[in-house]
């Protein structure tokens, strides 16, 4: 039985010959950068440690690993194009998006920076993780005021740093669905809630005008615009981008830096 045909039994409530296993196919279900280049030691592996989420410092796992581990499943990504180096607080090399802006202040801390300055998360001097600090619409109070924020539905989710397109999404599925037979996990996010706005979810009229303006967002994309947001199922191409297939989904068509320095 293949690694597909197992999840695929699995997930229909049918025995398949064995326990699936996974690897960092989500998110939820990844590795630390530090324990990943520790577990990639003891395999006597090399690679490239590649960070995409810094909330979590999740490593994306390389086939290697996952061939060692069993792994049934690997994920789908929104990557960067480009990545640059970084160094981890236990001096291992690791590599961090090229376009993602960080910068150590007087205090040791680390934060990110948004395309326009902003900061949006911080990592403490010693500390292990990215928090986010900036909540996209905290001081909303009014539907006029989530309104006015509609432009920050344009990069929730889909940060410019990740800069992969749809064109690069679609060839990158068909090809780990052409070349493996293992579960593919499409990690594009539908977190409508999960950066929360202080006390939004307690106003019915708040929430509905932001979700309607997540909605839209992710239309726009599902119809091939460059704009990137906050997803719901469009953005999965329900429309016309990526469909499922035998558990593929393929086109139809903290610290770094000593937790790291100005990178």
């Amino acid at each position: 039985m293949t690694s597909r045909e197992r999840i695929t039994r699995a997930l229909a409530h049918q025995e398949p010959d064995r326990v699936p296993v996974d690897l960092g196919a989500t998110e939820s279900s990844g590795i630390m950068e530090i324990a990943y280049n520790r577990l990639k030691r003891g395999l006597g592996n090399g690679g490239r440690t590649q960070i995409y989420d810094l909330s979590q410092m999740i490593a994306k796992v390389e086939q290697p690993v996952l061939e060692a581990v069993g792994a049934d499943a690997m994920p789908l990504l929104i990557e960067p194009k480009a990545w640059k180096p970084w160094t981890l607080q236990d001096g291992s090399p690791a590599e961090i998006p090229q376009k993602l802006k960080i910068r150590e202040l007087e205090d040791g801390n680390l934060v990110q920076l948004a395309e326009d300055g902003a900061v949006v998360s911080r990592c403490p001097s010693g500390g292990l993780y990215f928090d986010t600090i900036y909540r996209l619409l905290e001081d909303a109070t009014t539907v006029g005021e989530i309104d006015a924020g509609q432009a920050h539905f344009e990069s929730f989710d889909w940060p410019s740093y990740l800069d992969e397109e749809y064109d690069d999404l679609r060839r990158k599925t068909r090809n780990l669905y052409e070349q493996s037979d293992t579960f593919i996990v499409s990690n594009l996010w539908a977190r409508l809630l999960e950066a929360a706005e202080t006390g939004i979810q307690e106003r019915p009229d708040l929430l509905g005008r932001r979700m309607r303006y997540a909605k839209r967002a992710a239309v726009r994309k599902s119809r091939g615009g460059r704009g990137r947001g906050e997803t719901t199922d469009r953005r999965l191409g329900a429309r016309r981008r990526i469909r499922v297939h035998a558990g593929a989904q393929y086109s139809g068509g903290g610290s770094g830096g000593k937790c790291g320095g100005d990178v």
